[in-house]
């Protein structure tokens, strides 16, 4: 670095000149110790950064750590998955005003649970020693939805299953006392973790089946390869009993592996590539297979309207409103982004509703108020539109949020 010389007059003037320009300011001073001396007796103590004759001008900000507010049923969370990046992050957003109220650094492929109306956050994470490679770690952490900080994080064996984050691979009893996890290999298990205890209880081994739909204090049914759903139920020293329920769908129907699902009500809507759904109705160890119904006419099946995105549907339970992305598409592009929701009473299985969104969307969310939100996430665009559920009409629209957000999630009543 070259210094200028100039004389003591010039340099005062010039140190001046920068400390009232503003915190930005850096002001280099030389010259003899003398001058020195003088003018860094100038310099109010907090800005005494250096000895030797180089004074750093800062800011002097007065600096607070602000909580958000108390979490309700229109806060919502968009996850950015980040192109399998080993370091991710979640959002955590006002939907009413489309305010970013805090961030939550992740790991690799993260799985996050809202439990008692959003005020409980649960992750189910995966690190690396050295980053992106060394011995592996997984673990589960809480976290605060006020202060987004943690508030408990404790060990659970390596294993669970990393893959494009699907909400339904985690979750927890209707009770909130077990967090279940899924496990791949080496064999299919479902990891069971005592958060009272903050402890893993068990990794039960299952058959063929994935995905986790919990419905009771000790009991939860997973989507089966074969078509069936499985039935398990464990006590409190994790030892299970299992039974698969009948086929719910024929073999030539593929399902998205992110169906629409309440915990609360104990409902899930399967959703196929083909535009049907297969409602299922689940209570302690019984599941109940409604009446399927069809998205589309036959005529716009032939113009080739099909569901699509990465979380395709989301439910409103008070008003029993299914929201649906869809488009028209090509076979095998069901993960692609869709232009419009479809909105459909789901006791008579009739369309009563069509949102065309401002830019097609990956992923949709609704909140669980009385006067609904749906969330609109494009995963390669970085933003979140929020509408109102009932009109259509765009209300915020959020950028920014990461490098690929794939997940958006909202609370419900539990």
């Amino acid at each position: 670095m070259a210094f200028a010389t100039v004389s003591s007059a010039e340099r005062r003037s010039t140190f001046g000149r920068f400390v009232l320009a503003g915190a930005s300011a850096l002001a280099l001073l030389a010259g003899s110790p003398r001058d020195l001396a003088a003018q860094h007796g100038q310099i109010p103590e907090v800005l005494r950064q250096f000895e030797g004759g180089v004074a750093l001008a800062v800011p002097v900000d007065d600096v607070k750590v602000l909580e958000a507010p108390e979490p309700d049923l229109r806060r919502v969370y968009v996850y950015d998955t980040a192109a399998f990046d080993v370091v991710t992050k979640i959002y955590g957003i006002d939907g009413s005003t489309g305010r970013v109220l805090g961030q939550i650094d992740t790991g690799l492929l993260t799985n996050m649970v809202l439990y008692d109306s959003g005020r409980k956050i649960y992750l189910a994470e995966t690190w690396f020693k050295r980053f992106s490679q060394g011995p592996r770690d997984d673990f589960i952490r809480c976290q605060d939805p006020k202060t987004f900080s943690t508030s408990c994080d404790f060990d659970i064996p390596e294993g669970r299953f990393l893959v494009m984050t699907m909400p339904q691979m985690t979750d927890v009893t209707t009770d909130g006392r077990y967090l279940l996890f899924y496990q791949f290999a080496p064999d299919p298990g479902v990891g069971i973790v005592d958060l009272q205890n903050q402890r893993h209880l068990t990794t039960l081994s299952v058959p063929d089946c994935y995905l986790m739909f919990p419905s009771g204090p000790r009991s939860f049914f997973m989507l089966c390869r074969e078509g069936s759903l499985l039935s398990v139920a464990f006590d409190d020293r994790g030892e299970a009993q299992m039974k698969h329920t009948p086929v719910l769908r024929p073999a030539d129907k593929h399902f998205f592996d992110t169906p629409a699902f309440s915990r609360k009500a104990g409902k899930v809507f399967f959703l196929s590539y083909d535009g049907d759904v297969f409602p299922v109705e689940l209570a302690g160890t019984e599941a109940r297979f409604g009446k399927p119904f069809s998205l589309f006419s036959e005529a716009e099946r032939k113009e080739g309207w099909a569901p699509g995105g990465w979380l395709p549907a989301a439910w409103h339970r008070a008003s029993n409103r299914l929201y649906v992305l869809v488009d028209k598409r090509a076979e095998w592009t069901h993960a692609f982004p869709s232009g419009w929701v479809y909105v459909y009473d789901t006791t008579s299985g009739t369309r009563v509703g069509t949102i065309k969104l401002e830019h097609p969307a990956t992923s949709i969310a609704v909140s669980q108020d009385a006067e609904p939100l749906l969330y609109g996430l494009q995963a390669h665009g970085g933003t979140l539109e929020i509408y109102d559920a009932r009109t259509g009409a765009l209300r915020h629209k959020v950028s920014e949020l990461g490098r690929e957000p794939y997940i958006v999630m909202t609370p419900e009543e539990s």
